[in-house]
């Protein structure tokens, strides 16, 4: 008997999750492939890795069939992006192409899964950062995430560089610091000269000093505690202003993801942060991984 199924795709920066659910049993399907993450790829590369984990979906039955796909994709930031992406990748699939095809960033369904759909705020900070909102009223409400050059406040990306800022201080003359030892030692770095070489010759990734500046932080360096203390409040102020542009048609509670969210003094510093920028507000774990928020969402499609 043939079965259609609904099916969520969350691809991050690291590998794709795909979680499917059959509408006429308890059945569920899990598959792990490579990440689609847009940034990293052509549009027609991302589309191969889901076509790929889709057609070993499909071939584990051979009664299996599409009914409808939502895949959150890290990098797909634009509309057009988004459908370029949709359209291409329902193209690969020929014959096999689902009757719904949603294509959305990977955040959004991050969001759709913390509160179960219900209204409520996320701040994602890994590499870059980003807040998401649903209020009240099912509106999607974003701020931040407008890269390297503009922002990512509270990120890796802005950690590291202000903490790479510091180092300079330091050398200069300027605070005294745990993270210039850190980083010396790390990077065998002596001298401004060194300091330089590294950063501009070498394209050095910025927001590998980003564990460095929890790492001083956890030894009471006071700059790098004001690092995190700055970095957070600016990522939390986002969502103030999200509160602020909607009048406060939110649900306050607060669910913070990313990779740094993992690091106790990282996680102090962005607790202080809501108790000062949004009173009353409840920060909550994740009701469940962004993939169910894909599947989720696919659900809902037909």
């Amino acid at each position: 008997m043939n079965t259609s199924w609904h099916v969520g795709l969350d691809s991050g920066g690291s590998k794709t999750e795909l979680l499917a659910a059959s509408p006429s049993s308890e059945e569920r399907a899990r598959l792990a492939g490579p990440s689609a993450h847009m940034r990293r790829m052509t549009t027609q590369e991302a589309a191969d890795v889901l076509t790929d984990l889709l057609h070993e979906f499909l071939r584990a039955a051979p009664e299996r069939s599409l009914n409808a796909v939502c895949v959150g994709v890290a990098g797909a930031g634009r509309p057009d992006e988004r459908r370029q992406l949709a359209e291409v990748l329902r193209a690969a699939l020929g014959d096999d192409a689902p009757s719904h095809l949603h294509v959305v960033h990977d955040g959004e369904i991050a969001l759709e899964a913390a509160f179960s759909g219900e209204s409520g705020a996320i701040t994602i900070s890994g590499t870059g950062s980003l807040v998401l909102a649903r209020t009240r009223g099912g509106k999607l409400e974003r701020a931040g995430g407008w890269g390297y050059l503009l922002g990512d406040d509270g990120s890796g990306l802005s950690l590291g560089r202000r903490g790479l800022r510091a180092v300079a201080a330091a050398h200069d003359g300027g605070p005294d610091t745990r993270l210039q030892a850190l980083f010396s030692e790390q990077h065998d770095v002596g001298s401004t000269l060194d300091l330089i070489n590294l950063l501009h010759h070498d394209d050095w990734p910025m927001q590998q000093m980003a564990p460095l500046v929890i790492k001083a932080a956890e030894a009471s360096d006071d700059v790098a505690r004001r690092l995190l203390a700055e970095e957070t409040r600016r990522l939390v102020q986002q969502v103030r202003w999200i509160t602020d542009r909607t009048s406060v048609s939110l649900e306050p509670q607060l669910a913070p993801l990313g990779g740094l969210t993992n690091e106790a003094p990282y996680v102090d510093a962005y607790r202080k942060a809501v108790r000062e920028k949004l009173p009353g507000w409840t920060i909550r774990e994740p009701e469940h991984p962004p993939a169910v928020g894909a599947l989720r969402m696919a659900q809902a499609m037909s």
